[in-house]
């Protein structure tokens, strides 16, 4: 009763009209109303909130006459059709999402059918509405265009709408770029990525939780890195390295900073950084190792490296079983694969090249072309 929110003013207007207090029902509630039909809708939920109390006026008010009875249907209608069209495109945007994921089998097809039977064409012109019907295109076309003019609105309208909102459509178009680019990953699809984990950052997005993954966290000091936006990387880990697990934090804030030093080719302080790291969190000693293969190839260590990478592989394909980290494991197990050959110096040069092209899924991509633009056959 005391809150002020939703459920307080309505078990308030509840009891009034119950003990037969129409007059302060009534200016109750039409105080309630205009408060939220003036407010920012910031989430679907204001937008509810908003009919709700619109619905318990138009059910428990007494007519002065005709023509008001119809003005409080209109409003109801209204702000019925509002909620209506903005919890759809919500809807819309998570099943075109869920068809990415989902087998064939499952109805989706006959959701969207059923949800696209709705009038998109006059969306609300307010900033919610406005982003999910944006969203609702771009999950459409897979075009990059409607992507980059939806980065462009979510950009300016972030303080305009409720942090949870905004880490959905954050989710959401995340979830669309490792869809479209989980093969490719091109400088301009990594750049995109790393726009959204700065607007994220900006807003706050990643501290909702109070927690974070692992491969979370370095995926994106990686996507930094990619774009040359170093700073950012490391202002990124040391802002948010307190959201990792504590038993994991300090080696994956030291991988982090590994990851700034490879694309910076600096092998050396590499070496030095990750060879003190022991974690036994399976996903770090990945990591880890997949950083000694580079640093043992490119430095003067006293590694058998031929040794090392099988022994390597043996272990990622112990670990290939465990879900979590199965496409990460796999890309890495292409890489090693690669950097053998490198090593053995007796595979043509255009089959190395060719097997680069066709294992989809690739750890150290860049790296791996760059070295074998310097191979040779012995």
């Amino acid at each position: 009763m005391k809150k002020g929110g939703l459920e307080s003013r309505s078990l308030w207007l509840s009891i009034l009209s119950e003990k037969g207090l129409e007059k302060e029902f009534s200016k109750q509630a039409l105080m309630d109303i205009h408060e939220y039909e003036n407010k920012p809708k910031k989430s679907i939920v204001d937008y509810l909130s908003l009919l709700l109390l619109q619905q318990q006026y138009y059910y428990h008010f007494t007519n002065n006459s005709a023509e008001d009875g119809i003005i409080q249907i209109q409003k109801t209608v209204e702000a019925l059709n509002a909620y209506v069209q903005v919890l759809k495109l919500r809807m819309l945007c998570e099943v075109r999402h869920l068809k990415t994921v989902l087998p064939d089998e499952c109805l989706i097809a006959h959701l969207i059918e059923t949800l696209n039977t709705h009038n998109f064409s006059n969306v609300i012109d307010s900033p919610l509405p406005t982003l999910y019907n944006e969203l609702r295109l771009l999950l459409e076309t897979n075009d990059f265009k409607q992507f980059d003019k939806f980065t462009s609105l979510i950009s300016k309208n972030a303080q305009k709408i409720n942090a949870k909102e905004l880490d959905e459509f954050l989710l959401f178009i995340n979830s669309f770029l490792s869809t479209i680019s989980r093969k490719s990953q091109t400088s301009e699809e990594m750049d995109k990525t790393h726009e959204l984990n700065k607007i994220a950052l900006r807003n706050k997005i990643f501290f909702l939780q109070g927690t974070m993954r692992v491969a979370h966290f370095l995926n994106i000091v990686t996507a930094a890195c990619k774009v040359k936006d170093f700073k950012w990387a490391v202002h990124f880990a040391a802002s948010c390295k307190y959201l990792l697990p504590a038993s994991d934090r300090e080696d994956a804030f030291a991988l982090a900073m590994g990851i700034t030093h490879f694309e910076k080719k600096e092998y050396h302080l590499l070496y030095d950084l990750v060879k003190n790291i022991e974690s036994k969190e399976i996903y770090i000693q990945i990591r880890v190792r997949s950083f000694l293969v580079v640093c043992h190839y490119e430095l003067d260590t006293d590694m058998d490296l031929k040794e090392y990478s099988m022994n390597f592989k043996a272990y990622l394909k112990r670990n290939l079983k465990l879900k979590p980290y199965k496409e990460t494991v796999r890309s890495i197990l292409n890489m090693v694969d690669i950097v053998k050959l490198l090593i053995l110096e007796n595979t043509p040069k255009q089959q190395i090249e060719d097997q680069i092209n066709s294992c989809g899924s690739l750890t150290f991509k860049e790296w791996l072309i760059d070295k074998v633009k310097k191979y040779k056959k012995r």
